[in-house]
């Protein structure tokens, strides 16, 4: 019964986790629904910033004037992407909430990227498994940093097979109480000491953008313009008062 109760426990504290890996969520962005059929769905992937001028500046929607510019390096996790009449790429940013040119950035080496490197060493289950009471160590790919221990009572059914250089045996997960696309290993599966040596970002994939609008000159444009009805409303301020004393 202790058990049991440990087991309810694990599964109310993962609730948040579990709906948020099962339910495909909307960005909050007029342009999203306006665009929503033009729009396209695909697996979250966090690209890094790669502007030209060692900045990459963010849209509320794609061909606006920019509202914000972050430094490259920065992260942009991704889920929905937009392709414009050009052939521009643009993300949607969930943590900045607006838009992303993806030809100028970076993508973080990812499970992705690990299945595209290793497509022909990937190989179906022959029939091995993680037994129940045992805990798993889930990693986002074989060897990647920052797994994360789970024990929640149930064995683990891989669906395919990859062995690493160190001769260790890999087992893909593609779902497992919430978690998603994560690799455990066969071997040795309680183990989070693991990981291999850090992974260079790649290029993420699409071309550079064909022109994007300026939002500093944007912004200077209308400094200039403001400046001069300042510099209008003044003249005739002081015209209005020469007169009023003649």
């Amino acid at each position: 019964m202790k058990r049991w109760i440990i087991i309810l426990l694990a599964l109310l504290i993962l609730l948040p986790s579990v709906a948020s890996a099962d339910v495909i969520v909307e960005p909050e962005n007029s342009f999203f629904w306006k665009h929503q059929q033009e729009c396209s769905h695909i697996e979250g992937r966090t690209y890094l910033a790669n502007g030209p001028d060692g900045a990459l500046s963010l849209y509320p929607a794609p061909g606006s004037a920019g509202s914000k510019t972050i430094p490259n390096g920065e992260a942009l996790y991704c889920e929905w992407i937009y392709t414009d009449k050009e052939g521009n790429v643009w993300g949607y940013s969930q943590r900045h909430e607006l838009w992303a040119p993806l030809g100028y950035t970076r993508v973080q080496y990812d499970n992705v990227a690990f299945r595209a490197e290793n497509k022909d060493k990937i190989v179906p289950n022959d029939g091995r498994s993680v037994p129940a009471e045992t805990p798993k160590a889930l990693y986002e790919y074989p060897g990647a940093s920052n797994p994360f221990l789970v024990d929640m009572g149930e064995s683990i059914w891989p669906e395919e097979l990859y062995v690493d250089a160190q001769g260790r045996t890999w087992g893909s997960v593609g779902y497992y109480y919430g978690i998603r696309n994560t690799w455990v290993c066969l071997d040795d599966p309680a183990n989070e000491n693991l990981q291999g040596e850090a992974k260079d970002p790649l290029p993420s994939g699409f071309s550079a953008p064909k022109s994007l609008p300026s939002g500093s000159r944007i912004g200077i444009i209308l400094y200039v313009v403001g400046g001069i009805m300042l510099l209008s409303a003044a003249a005739v301020l002081i015209l209005f008062r020469k007169k009023k004393h003649a």
